[in-house]
């Protein structure tokens, strides 16, 4: 049995203020078949390099909630921080030979870091809420000292939500 230890606080110095953070590891063993639709095109043949090992990883998350007075529509803000590091990391490989994909750990290691900043907010006339957020990522993979970004890991994200609440007939829009 493999222990995965975690630990969280949270802090909270007023009622509009929260602060969270989180330390922990983790580990997983990768299923090809269901977390990487390529293998199932089968245009290619999939290559297992090795018996593969579970990845195994380290974090730490913290963030900040603020809410802000606007009015009688508060404004809640806030930012996130991220950063993992992964060991054993099952990458495929779809540029060795057109005709594979050919799976193994990484010899080294990869890391997922950025931070979040967020915006959330109700009205009521009219009745919309809406929610932003923009994430900016460093997603990346380190074997034997070469640093290489990882595909299809952008570098930024960004997110908005808008809901429109007709009451009357018990209905929302939301796009």
């Amino acid at each position: 049995m493999v222990s995965a230890p975690r630990a969280s606080a949270k802090y909270s110095p007023s009622e509009r203020t929260t602060a969270r953070a989180s330390v922990g590891t983790g580990f997983r063993v990768v299923n090809v078949f269901t977390e990487d639709h390529a293998a199932l095109t089968g245009s290619r043949e999939l290559v297992f390099a090795e018996e593969l090992a579970p990845e195994r990883s380290r974090s730490v998350t913290a963030s900040v909630e603020h809410i802000v007075p606007f009015g009688g529509h508060p404004l809640t803000v806030s930012v996130d921080g991220f950063y993992t590091r992964f060991s054993n990391k099952i990458i495929p490989n779809y540029d060795r030979d057109p005709d594979l994909i050919v799976y193994e750990n990484l010899d080294g290691f990869s890391v997922t870091r950025g931070v979040t900043v967020g915006l959330n907010q109700n009205f009521t006339t009219p009745p919309v809420s809406y929610n932003a957020s923009f994430t900016l990522s460093d997603v990346y993979t380190d074997e034997n000292g070469d640093r290489e970004a990882v595909t299809y890991a952008p570098d930024f994200t960004g997110n908005l939500g808008l809901t429109y609440s007709v009451s009357s007939i018990r209905t929302t829009v939301e796009y």
